[in-house]
């Protein structure tokens, strides 16, 4: 008999105690309190063979007799299903290698558009178009700012002499002893031909002996071209902000300056020029 009949018995007598409970009838009492005992130990036996019975499922079960059939293909198949699996990664590998190339080609083009609108191809500092606005921000940002005009003096004999490529060669090395003379703080760009700016956060006096120090160096340093060594000056204009001014007022009044160093004799440093009546400030 399976067990699960087995279990048919204990609810019968359990049924049966139960009723004869209700009825209080004393034999029949008697014969309650039995069958509870006997469902009791019935339902301990039960239990009992229960868990035999599944001891011995368990018992012949193999556990190392895989459950189920292993995939099985051609091995030209699989060869072909692992060649195309590696053509694919390789693919996609292809693929992302070409997105960055692209992405770092497109970041190049950007940043050679940014500085190709802010220095000087040729000096390697900033352009005139840079210089307008860094001076307009710092001349609305600081207290305290001086414009230093410089230019190369007789810079038309050196290009006529020895030509344009050693003409090149100066304007360059003029540049580096600027950039090389100067305060940290201090902007310096081409102004225009062999014109150049530095914007300081400084007062007249201490730009004054920027700009001097500036002149100093230019004078004392050889610039060797591929013609040969040559010797240069700078004549220099020096013009500080004040209350009423204005970007290009500023500008204009440190280039007047620049010009009366030229027209006065060369190779100095000017910060004010004669307001006399009827003088005039010729470029020389």
């Amino acid at each position: 008999m399976k067990l699960l009949n087995l279990a048919i018995v204990p609810i019968v007598m359990f049924a049966f105690g139960t009723l004869a409970g209700l009825l209080n009838i004393q034999s029949l009492v008697i014969v309650s309190n039995l069958l509870w005992l006997l469902t009791v130990l019935l339902l301990i036996g039960l239990i009992y063979f229960f868990i035999r019975h599944v001891t011995k499922q368990l018992d012949n079960l193999d556990f190392n007799k895989p459950s189920y059939e292993p995939l099985s293909l051609p091995i030209k198949e699989a060869k072909d299903m692992d060649k195309a699996f590696n053509h694919l990664i390789k693919e996609i590998n292809n693929y992302e290698t070409r997105q960055w190339q692209k992405t770092a080609e497109q970041a190049s083009k950007s940043l050679k558009m940014i500085f190709s609108s802010a220095i000087d191809c040729l000096t390697g500092i900033a352009n005139r178009r840079y210089l307008d606005i860094r001076l307009e921000e710092m001349f609305n940002t600081e207290r305290r700012l001086s414009v230093i005009m410089l230019d190369i003096d007789f810079f038309k004999k050196v290009n006529d002499t020895y030509g344009h490529q050693v003409g090149d060669e100066v304007l360059q090395q003029f540049a580096q002893i600027i950039v090389s003379t100067v305060r940290e703080g201090d902007f310096v760009a081409r102004y225009g031909g062999e014109e150049f700016t530095v914007v300081t956060p400084n007062s007249l006096t201490q730009s004054v002996n920027t700009a001097e120090r500036i002149r100093k160096t230019v004078e004392s340093t050889p610039i060797k071209t591929s013609a040969g060594t040559i010797h240069i000056t700078t004549s220099i204009g020096v013009a500080e902000k004040e209350k009423d001014d204005t970007v290009k007022s500023l500008l204009e009044r440190a280039d007047n300056n620049l010009y009366y160093a030229k027209q006065s004799g060369r190779n100095k440093v000017c910060k004010s020029h004669p307001s006399v009546k009827g003088d005039k400030i010729v470029a020389l």
